[in-house]
């Protein structure tokens, strides 16, 4: 770690070469207000094969939510002129309050948060996210994190495109295979 500076964090020489599929397309939203955590996210991030949008605090972050559409959003809690919290309340007013308040139809934008003080983690956990880390964080774990929930965004929308068997349909999709031609 240097000298009163963020700490510093490696990406593991183990990890093993992104998948392409469920991150090739995947964009991640990094919201901070320190420029080397937000840049060190995008590298790591970049390496890992998403597509990164970066924000310095809440409102140039809601601006980029209104340009694009983020897969995951991670959210530092302690930024100057809107906080994340106040991010999380606009956000939610502007695009809907997500699926973990039960409400059908809105954004399923997973939301993370990032923080240095617990205090403000656990608020923010109350608050209904998707998850929390408590700075500093374990890199690995992030990242894992991230690309679970990528995942869990693709095949929900694979399942909502999907249509429905008719009944004559479903009783033939599990039936055993037909031979093709005259037997012996």
């Amino acid at each position: 770690m240097l000298e009163g500076g963020p700490p510093v964090h490696r990406l593991s020489p183990a990890r093993p070469a992104p998948a392409a599929g469920a991150r090739a397309g995947a964009t991640v939203l990094v919201v901070d207000d320190d420029d080397a955590i937000r840049d060190f996210l995008r590298s790591a991030l970049e390496c890992e094969g998403y597509g990164v949008l970066a924000a310095g605090d809440g409102l140039d972050a809601l601006a980029l939510c209104e340009r694009y559409a983020p897969d995951v959003i991670l959210l530092d809690l302690m930024m100057p002129r809107l906080s994340g919290l106040a991010f999380l309340a606009r956000y939610r007013e502007r695009f809907g309050a997500g699926p973990e308040a039960g409400v059908p139809g809105t954004p399923d934008v997973p939301i993370y948060v990032m923080s240095a003080v617990r205090a403000a983690v656990d608020e923010a956990a109350a608050a209904g996210v998707a998850g929390t880390f408590v700075k500093p964080f374990d890199l690995d774990e992030l990242l894992e994190t991230v690309g679970a929930a990528v995942e869990r965004r693709r095949l929900e929308r694979l399942s909502a495109l999907a249509v429905p068997l008719t009944p004559a349909a479903q009783r033939t999709r599990h039936a055993p295979p037909r031979s093709v031609g005259r037997p012996r």
